[in-house]
């Protein structure tokens, strides 16, 4: 769930910021992380948040420092986790791929797509 988080992330970055929920599926369905917890080092929501910004710090150039939020909530006794992204003013890189925010989905954009995003994020005055 952490990689299609990281992507998800990237995108709001890259877009107008937003936030994500991990741990409630598709269709509302509340899941929670409780599974995610044990390929966590310390198998709680602390050792959960490290291994995303530490996710972060590693995948994402240049790091966003500042611009994440990471909070947890007991929900039908499930924990959740809600990530608030502002956008950033530089380009996010998530393993030399850009990923930005299409309405609802997230994509990654390439070839003739990627450079009409750029002329419209950076026109040349």
């Amino acid at each position: 769930m952490v990689t299609v988080s990281i992507e998800g992330i990237a995108a709001f970055l890259n877009t107008d910021g937003g936030f994500l929920i991990i741990g409630v599926a598709d269709n509302k369905k509340i899941i929670g992380i409780e599974r995610d917890l044990e390929f966590c080092s310390n198998k709680n929501i602390d050792g959960f948040e490290l291994k995303l910004r530490d996710r972060i710090k590693s995948d994402f150039r240049p790091n966003p420092i500042g611009l994440i939020d990471i909070n947890f909530e007991s929900i039908e006794d499930q924990t959740i986790c809600r990530v608030d992204v502002n956008p950033s003013t530089d380009i996010i890189y998530v393993e030399n791929e850009i990923w930005v925010r299409d309405g609802n989905r997230k994509l990654n954009l390439k070839g003739q797509d990627l450079i009409e995003w750029v002329r419209r994020e950076n026109p040349i005055h």
